[in-house]
């Protein structure tokens, strides 16, 4: 039983890198969140940009492929 055992999981751990993936490809949304400064408190155009541009939901890929990564965002 033992011997079944070992041999299965030295079999096991030869076998993984063949299932391993390649790349990783992630895919996820990013928004902004910050403090607004006195001038655009002042400024109720410039304070209803910057709070539309808070709400704003950008899309965002990350590209794993071996020891290099790719980050971009993407097009709605």
């Amino acid at each position: 039983m033992k011997i079944k055992i070992t041999l299965l999981s030295f079999i096991l751990l030869l076998s993984s890198p063949f299932f391993a993936q390649d790349a990783l490809k992630v895919k996820y949304g990013k928004q902004e969140k910050w403090e607004m400064n006195e001038e655009s408190a002042k400024d109720p155009r410039l304070a209803e940009a910057e709070l539309r541009a808070m709400e704003e939901v950008r899309n965002v890929e990350l590209i794993l492929l071996g020891n290099q990564a790719e980050y971009s965002f993407v097009k709605k």
